[in-house]
Formats: C-alpha cells, sequence, structure tokens
C-alpha cells in the first residue's frame, strides 16, 4: 500500500469494492487523468467478498445487456492483460417455469435475447435432467438455455482489476475513510479523509451499502438502503462433479449452482429484510449478519422438495450478508443535482459484480466525457424523487423490490409499499370515482377510472381496464374530458440571459415573441437526445420549461449545469406551485364560451395567454398530446380545485393516463424514456436540423458540433414508425422485437390499443432502413401491417 496520501489528483473513487476497481482500471485505461482509490476497511470488503456473482447475459434492455456481454469479454481478457485470473468459469444457465405465465415470460426474454444477440434455447425437461441430475423435475413446465452465462469470482476479479489501475499508475489505499466531499461554489474541491485532505475535481462515490450515509451527511439523496441476502453453502454432496449450469427457479424464488463440491443455493424471497448497514459500525469489513433459519424456512422447504439430495448434506452455513437496493431496482449511475463532479456509481441491487465491467467503462465515461456511450437514463440518479430517500420510505420499499427480482414482469404491476407521498389537488377527485393510480416521482398519478377496490390486472393478455379506458378515449374524442397535468415539471427560466441559455440549449430557437411557445429537444455534446420539453415565452426575461414529471429533475440539472460564467439567470422549480389541466375533445372550445374565456378559446396554436376562469387566473396553451382540439390550462396550485369544479359544472368528466398514453401513441407523438432517449439522433425521430447558421438555416446549440460531424442524418440509421396489428385481438407490452422474414430488423417501444381506430398499435424503432412495404412480424408472429 502507497505511504503517503497525494495532496492532489484529479479523480478520487470512494469505495474499494468490485465497482470502485473497476471504475479506478477503466479511468486509468482511458489515461489522461491522475486517480486515487480510497477503502476505509480492506479491498473487496463489505459486499463484494460474499457475492455469489452469478453472470447472466441477458437483461430488461439492450444498453444493459451490452453492459454485460462487455463484462464477460473483459473478465477473459483481464487474466491475459494482468496475470490475474478472474476466476470466469462459462457454466451457462438454466431457467425454468413451473407456470404458464412463467413460460410466456421466459419465451419473451428468449425473444428479446435474440435480437440482442445473446444465445438462448428451449430445452426439454429431460435435458434439464440430464444436466442437473440432482433436480426434481415435478411441475416443471419447460426450461431455457442460456450458453453464454456463467460465474466469476469477486475476490479475483477485484484483484485484477487493481493489477490492471495499478500498472497504468493508479493509486490504491486501504484503511482510509473518506468523511466528507469539500466544496467550492457547488463544485468538488476534494476529499476531506481520516488521514487528510486531497484536492480533486471530480469524486465517483462506489461505497455501495454505505453510499447513502455519506450522502446524508452531505444534504444529497443517495436513495439506496440496504437488505439482509441469504444464501445456502453446504459440504461436498454426492452426485456434483465439475461444473455445473446455475439453476434458476423463479417461481420458486431460487437460484442453485454447484460450489466446492457441494451446492450454493441462494434466494429472493417474496418479501425481503431491510437493514441500516449505518448500525453495522465502521469495522463491519468481512463480517456477516446473523444466519436467520426461520426466515429462510419457506425457500428452504422448497429447495429440498426441488433438489431432495440436500437432506442427505451438511450444512456449511447459511450466509446472511448485506446489499443494497434503490426504490426502483435500477442502479444508481451520474452525477447529482447540486454538486458538480460528484458522480454516484451505486445500488447495484445485488448484480454488482456481474454488472461491474459495464459500469466501470460507464462510470468513467461520465467522469471523463460527461456522457456514456450507450443511454443509460434510467441509472441516472436524479430520476427518483427526493422524498424517496427517507429512511421510513425506503426501507420499507426494498424488501419490496429484493422480492420482485424473480417475479414476472407484468405490465400491471404497481408498487405496493412507500405510497401516498405525493397528491396533486385532484387526488380526491379520482379516488371518489374510482380511480386506480400508478406512483410517479413520488405523485399519485391516476390510470384510469374503475370501480373501488377492483384490483390491478397482472398478466400478458389484454388488462381488465380495457373497456373504461375505451369509454375514457371515447368521451375525449367525441366530446370533452380533463386530464390531470398537475405533476409535470414546471421551470421558470428568468434574467437578462435567459433566452441566451435556452436558445443555446434547445435545438430549436426560442427566441420567440412573447406569448408564443415552443416544443423543442435537449441534446448532449455528442448529439444524443436527453430530454423533451415545451418552453413558453412569459416576457423579454423570463421563460417557463414544462417538461414530463419524471425527468424534472434531470432537466433541471441540465439547464442549471449549462449555465455559463456571467450569465444573469436561475433555474427554479415551480412544479409544486402550478397546477396544469388538459382541457381536451371537440367541445373543449364552447366550455371555454360558457365559461367567458374567450381569449383562451380563440388562441392560435402554439400560442398561450390569460384569462379568468373559475374566478382565478388561468394562463391556457393551445397544444394537444392526444390528437385532439383543446388548450392546456395552468393556474396557481391553490386554485385547481377552483378551477375543476366550474368546468365540472359544464359537464367535463376526469379522464386518466391510459387514456392519454392511448392516444399520444396513436397519434405518432413520443414519450423520452419509452421511444427516445440519449441513443438517438434528431433525425432518428423525425427532427430536421438546418445545415446552415443564420437566420432561416438554423442555429448553434449543444450538440449541434456533432450532428454536423455526422452529416446531419444522412444514411441515417433507424426510423421511427407507427405499427397497426393485423389482429384486433393481439397484445404487445413493448421490448418485443420486429422481424422481416427471418430478420430482425428493430424493437417495438410505447404500445397500446388505438381506440379511435379500433386497433392494436406499437411505435416501432427498425434499423438500416428497414420499411414497412411487405409487412413485418413481431417476435410472437403476430402480423403487422
Amino acid at each position: 500500500m502507497d505511504k503517503e496520501l497525494p495532496l492532489e489528483v484529479d479523480v478520487v473513487v470512494v469505495g474499494g469494492g468490485v465497482v470502485g476497481l473497476s471504475t479506478l482500471y477503466h479511468l486509468l485505461r482511458r489515461g489522461g487523468v491522475s486517480t486515487l482509490l480510497l477503502e476505509r476497511n480492506e479491498l473487496t470488503s463489505g459486499t463484494t467478498w460474499h457475492s455469489a456473482a452469478n453472470v447472466r447475459s441477458l437483461r430488461s434492455n439492450r444498453n444493459l445487456t451490452r453492459m454485460i456481454g462487455y463484462g464477460i469479454e473483459l473478465y477473459q481478457d483481464l487474466e491475459a492483460e494482468t496475470g490475474y485470473a478472474t476466476g470466469w468459469i462459462n457454466a451457462g444457465s438454466i431457467s425454468l417455469a413451473t407456470s404458464r405465465d412463467r413460460e410466456e415470460d421466459l419465451r419473451r426474454q428468449s425473444a428479446l435475447s435474440r435480437l440482442y444477440g445473446v444465445k438462448t434455447e428451449e430445452i426439454s425437461v429431460g435435458e434439464v435432467k440430464d444436466r442437473w441430475p440432482l433436480l426434481n423435475t415435478e411441475g416443471v413446465l419447460s426450461a431455457v438455455w442460456s450458453p453464454e452465462d456463467g460465474r466469476v469470482s469477486p475476490s479475483d476479479l477485484s484483484r485484477a482489476y487493481e493489477k490492471g489501475a495499478r500498472m497504468r499508475g493508479g493509486l490504491v489505499y486501504e484503511g482510509v475513510k473518506v468523511e466528507d466531499i469539500l466544496r467550492e461554489g457547488g463544485k468538488v474541491v476534494g476529499v476531506r479523509t481520516s488521514r487528510g485532505d486531497v484536492r480533486c475535481e471530480k469524486v465517483v462515490l462506489c461505497g455501495g451499502a454505505w453510499s447513502r450515509g455519506l450522502g446524508l451527511k452531505m444534504g444529497v439523496p443517495v436513495p439506496l438502503y440496504g437488505c439482509e441476502h441469504f444464501y445456502l453453502l453446504t459440504k461436498p454432496l454426492r452426485g456434483i462433479e465439475g461444473n455445473l449450469p446455475t439453476l434458476v427457479d423463479n417461481d420458486g424464488g431460487l437460484y442453485v449452482r454447484d460450489d466446492s463440491g457441494g451446492l450454493l443455493v441462494g434466494s429472493f424471497e417474496r418479501r425481503g429484510k431491510s437493514l441500516d448497514v449505518e448500525r453495522l459500525g465502521d469495522n463491519f469489513a468481512f463480517g456477516l449478519l446473523e444466519e436467520d433459519w426461520d426466515h429462510f424456512g419457506p425457500l428452504m422447504e422448497h429447495a429440498l422438495y426441488r433438489f431432495p439430495g440436500l437432506e442427505e448434506a451438511e450444512v456449511k452455513m447459511l450466509l446472511n450478508g448485506p446489499e443494497s437496493f434503490t426504490a426502483d431496482n435500477h442502479f444508481l449511475l451520474g452525477e447529482v443535482e447540486g454538486i458538480e463532479g460528484l458522480i454516484l456509481g451505486c445500488g447495484m441491487n445485488s448484480v454488482g459484480v456481474a454488472s461491474s465491467g459495464g459500469v466501470g467503462k460507464v462510470l468513467s465515461e461520465l467522469v471523463l466525457d460527461g456522457f456514456a456511450e450507450w443511454d443509460i437514463h434510467e441509472n441516472d440518479p436524479k430520476r427518483l424523487y427526493e422524498g424517496m430517500n427517507e429512511e421510513s420510505v425506503l426501507s420499507r420499499r426494498v424488501e419490496e423490490v429484493l422480492g420482485r427480482r424473480f417475479a414476472i414482469p407484468y405490465f400491471g404491476y404497481e408498487w405496493e409499499t412507500s405510497r401516498d407521498l405525493r397528491r396533486t389537488p385532484l387526488y380526491e377527485a379520482y379516488s371518489s370515482l374510482g380511480g386506480h393510480f400508478t406512483q410517479v416521482y413520488g405523485w399519485e398519478r391516476c390510470l384510469y377510472l374503475g370501480h373501488e377496490g377492483e384490483g390491478p390486472f397482472l398478466g400478458f393478455g389484454r388488462g381488465g381496464w380495457h373497456e373504461r379506458v375505451g369509454e375514457e378515449v371515447r368521451r375525449v374524442h367525441e366530446d370533452v374530458g380533463i386530464f390531470d397535468l398537475c405533476m409535470y415539471g414546471k421551470l421558470r427560466v428568468e434574467g437578462a440571459d435567459a433566452c441566451r441559455l435556452l436558445d443555446r440549449v434547445c435545438m430549436s430557437g426560442v427566441d420567440v415573441a412573447v406569448g408564443r411557445l415552443v416544443y423543442t429537444l435537449l441534446l448532449d455534446e455528442r448529439g444524443g437526445v436527453v430530454g423533451d420539453v415545451t418552453v413558453f415565452r412569459l416576457s423579454e426575461t423570463r421563460y417557463r420549461v414544462v417538461t414530463g414529471a419524471v425527468h424534472v429533475g434531470h432537466d433541471r440539472w441540465w439547464l442549471r449545469r449549462q449555465k455559463r460564467a456571467g450569465e444573469e439567470v436561475e433555474v427554479v422549480d415551480e412544479t409544486s406551485d402550478y397546477g396544469l389541466l388538459g382541457l381536451m375533445g371537440p367541445r373543449s372550445g364552447e366550455v371555454l364560451g360558457r365559461l367567458g374565456c374567450d381569449r383562451l378559446r380563440d388562441l392560435g396554436y402554439f400560442c398561450h395567454g390569460v384569462d379568468e376562469l373559475g374566478g382565478c387566473e388561468v394562463m391556457g396553451s393551445r397544444l394537444s398530446y392526444v390528437g385532439e382540439s383543446g388548450v392546456e390550462l395552468l393556474m396557481r396550485w391553490e386554485d385547481v380545485g377552483r378551477v375543476y369544479e366550474a368546468l365540472r359544472g359544464e359537464g367535463v368528466g376526469l379522464v386518466g393516463f391510459y387514456a392519454m398514453d392511448s392516444m399520444r401513441i396513436e397519434k405518432g407523438y413520443l414519450s423520452y424514456g419509452h421511444d427516445m432517449d440519449s441513443d438517438d439522433r434528431p433525425w432518428d425521430l423525425g427532427f430536421r436540423v438546418g445545415r446552415g447558421k443564420g437566420v432561416g438555416r438554423g442555429k448553434d446549440f449543444v450538440g449541434r458540433a456533432s450532428l454536423e460531424r455526422e452529416g446531419f442524418g444522412e444514411g441515417k440509421r433507424s426510423l421511427l414508425v407507427t405499427l397497426v396489428f393485423e389482429d384486433e385481438a393481439a397484445v404487445a407490452w413493448g421490448t418485443e422485437p420486429v422481424l422481416r422474414g427471418s430478420e430482425y430488423v428493430g424493437e417495438t417501444h410505447s404500445s397500446g390499443y388505438g381506440y379511435r381506430v379500433g386497433r392494436p398499435l406499437i411505435l416501432a424503432r427498425l434499423r438500416g432502413g428497414a420499411g414497412v412495404e411487405d409487412g413485418v412480424e413481431v417476435e410472437d408472429g403476430e402480423r403487422l401491417e
């Protein structure tokens, strides 16, 4: 270990687990930066050392799968590079289906794997038995074999990362606790440690389950929390020879593999046990938690049924170690809001070792480039509402998150714990009509109106809410309805340089007349789409930027980060100061006229104006996300109820989000995070970029230089299209492969039922110039027009 701490480096990595060491390695492999890793105990202590370290190639989306695939290649290359074996064993994995819905889930996963280039194969129950002689196959309906999966040694892999980093000049210190992050003017300037201060420009927090504690000290939310995680180890058992595939019994909550001639039986129980890791103390390094056979008992009972030979096995130990989980089962990768230069690399949800190669690559890119090669918006820490970091909220939620690890990802599943954190003024009105809610950035958002006590639909078929949503769509299409948009983000951008900032950040020009509004994309430096917003010109020096509820944290941070030194402009979040209602449908103008709101009724498209409605001042804007005429009405938060009552008095009823989503998909309107992200360029989405600069020819904006280098979309890579099912009863949920013949040509994104056209439909991305002239198919064989 190096003896003296350096006084200054470029980057400090906090945490010597597998993710921190991978980040150090990747930063040094890129080169050009001096990097220091600090570990308060010993390398691999805490969580890494006791990981089961199973590596499964297929993940829920393309980029997470890319991370795993990149890691698998890296784990094999590291040995040649460093001389340290990583313990990589390519034994494959077998996933069992013991229910019809699980068969459907595995079939969908297999389809996705072929699209992503991951090998899978359905095998017979007899073949499963041949590969796992100890398995009781009773009740097994089918299975999927994944030959590229395997396992790795967490300690060996970590040491290989360390050696690779040291070979390039990386500094690693054990026994040094980071006590605080030093800041000046909202930026990282160093770290305070148990052995003195170190100056730096960037800090990557890879402290695993202990990261939240440091965040609390800094006043920064790091919304992850500890859970106890169990697996059983046996002594050598007759019938275990060599390396067997990892066996996953999803419905039973078990994963099983060989371990030193015995069995490792791991679990993700239906409800986990949360754990405050701060109570473990600073000296908890290679320690374990107490065995809990009462908690593990139901899983052990199922394990004995599935592996009868376990009855003869001698138990080595019931390992119980801490893991960390986030509020939504996605990683925390990205810069935090409020401290420029502080980047999170934690919240691995029990797949830290498997993901470490790809995660380290992504984190190094965020540090050195400011963006990652692959889109990671699902893992951006700013996606989570700050209130989700409260201990009472997180500790309950992560127990459910752990329990969902092996659950079927039904479309209709909604989180049960830590709900009702934020309500809009119309929550009670929706509830009184039997509203069914989802949680978005802490807000309760009504999906559809139904009968009180009606439970959620969980399945792959058509939801029980189908007809109810159809009624809501018809109401808006034929008459008029109210959409609750109060949870949408509303940012006031004000100051002498407000126009300068926004015109630089937004792809479309926003230097428009007062009273106009502009829908525009936000791009990063490489030209990737990082957001879409609507910008309202309120005065010469004041704008309002409206964005999606889940994106407000990111967009608020993005606008503030783009401010240049000396610019006179502030970005203020006014989301909870103003309510927003969508009054949509052919009778919307009549309703406004009856209420005396002629100025709002007569607004031109992409214009806004002020009027009085229900005795309240209301700003109306002429735009629609559902393809029907109407206006969006903005008012003070405390006036929402009065405005609603005035509209209700004219016979206008509430409508839920499912209806809005169906209507916008039918019109081909996009949703960020579903149909577009930073992997896309504007031309992928149908947006044109002016080639020249100056009046009438385009303007400069963040990302333009990269778009110019790419030829402004000549020979564009993909095409976003609307596909309509020939089969009226067909159901798609998104992320299904699209084929022409036997060729994979794309995948689906947003999907729904078009009630106005009476057909199921999908927004899909087709690659390589593929068109739809001759028809295409989704993987399950449903024909599309």
